[in-house]
């Protein structure tokens, strides 16, 4: 399932989980402004990581064709010592609420209402894609 949340500055945000079989468990962030996409992924192995790497030129390509452009990737390890260096730059509590408010958004299934259509449809699309592709 897929969580979307809308930004103050129009950004589009959209996370999902993802537990393919082969892969493991990946955490997906989309944050979508206009026709511009910033894909951020979460991965437990070096190899699911990899394997990610390999996919994304496809992945590209695909939200190309739909009118989205990639501005961005960020591919990186959720291991314990991530976790701890990102805690320690700025505001821990800030942190550890958004990590919670994450999960609990999770558990419900919660459906953020969005007024702009259109940019749900890319969102939602860009989401598919990725979990077609990766």
């Amino acid at each position: 399932g897929m969580v979307n949340n809308l930004k103050p500055d129009g950004t589009l945000e959209a996370r999902l989980v993802m537990n393919p079989a082969s892969l493991g468990m990946i955490f997906v962030e989309i944050k979508m402004k206009g026709t511009q996409a910033e894909l951020i992924f979460k991965t437990n192995s070096h190899e699911t990581t990899k394997q990610i790497e390999t996919q994304i030129g496809v992945l590209k390509e695909k939200l190309n064709q739909s009118g989205i452009e990639v501005s961005r990737v960020d591919i990186s390890r959720n291991d314990g010592e991530d976790d701890k260096f990102n805690l320690s730059q700025g505001d821990k509590r800030g942190d550890d609420k958004e990590k919670r408010e994450f999960l609990g958004s999770f558990k419900q299934n919660s459906k953020f209402e969005i007024e702009d259509i259109d940019e749900t449809n890319k969102i939602r699309l860009a989401g598919k894609l990725v979990e077609k592709y990766v």
